[in-house]
């Protein structure tokens, strides 16, 4: 009886000492992997964007200037392949004082034709779509504004009826970046009109009485794909905006 009660003994304490060994080994596993996404993530490149060929669209009678790149990554809705580019083009609407930053064109798969089409952007097509904002690219609107009653008018046909001015914040040089707030805004905005400040940039200039507005995308609408940095797209849109300028 005790020779069994020995071997049941030393079969515990072999079991528990897999155990122990195991669950270090599964510890340091982890460890190493948590370590590789670390030095992944570490090893990505931040690469300063090349703007040597981008060119500087400069509006003299609107009164604004805004470095364009010459070419982004097209969107091809038709096929997986992200190898292709596609050039930027600029379409001024001067009946509205407004002018769209867009690609030349993208593919899209049309359900009722059962085929791919080829979308070529024209003013035309743009204000056939509603001329609010295109698919892709950004609007840039210029408006004389006198006080506030005018500018919040502005603001809600522009950017929604539930729309008001919020922040007024000086930039410096007498220019004033406006932010947007709405009136149906609960803690959670979940249900709100009103776009984010991340889809538009509002600058206002009181001594010219002038205000110029950009509505941008929900997505990244310039851009091109790199592997090296983090995220795996290169974004156009903050270093276009950092170059707006307002006269």
């Amino acid at each position: 009886m005790d020779k069994r009660l020995n071997y049941l003994k030393y079969f515990i304490f072999f079991i528990t000492i897999l155990l122990v060994a195991f669950l270090i080994f599964e510890e340091n596993k982890e460890s190493k992997v948590d370590d590789e996404k670390i030095n992944q993530t570490i090893n990505y490149v931040k690469k300063e964007i090349d703007q040597s060929d981008w060119k500087e669209y400069i509006n003299e009678r609107l009164g604004f200037s805004i470095k364009i790149p010459q070419e982004i990554r097209l969107l091809n809705r038709c096929s997986a392949d992200a190898g292709s580019f596609v050039a930027v083009k600029v379409f001024e609407d001067t009946e509205n004082n407004s002018v769209y930053i867009i690609p030349e064109y993208y593919y899209d798969w049309k359900e009722n034709s059962q085929k791919c089409e080829k979308i070529e952007y024209s003013l035309a097509l743009i204000k056939e779509e509603g001329g609010w904002k295109p698919f892709l690219g950004w609007k840039i609107d210029v408006a004389e504004i006198n006080d506030l009653e005018e500018m919040t008018k502005f603001i809600k046909s522009n950017f929604g009826e539930a729309c008001i001015v919020g922040d007024q914040k000086d930039e410096g040089g007498d220019i004033y970046n406006i932010k947007i707030i709405g009136d149906d805004w609960t803690n959670q905005r979940t249900e709100s009109t009103c776009p984010w400040e991340m889809h538009y940039k509002i600058i206002y200039l009181p001594e010219k009485h002038k205000l110029l507005s950009v509505k941008l995308g929900i997505d990244y609408d310039f851009f091109v794909y790199d592997s090296e940095v983090q995220g795996g797209l290169i974004d156009y849109g903050q270093e276009m905006l950092k170059s707006l300028k307002i006269q």
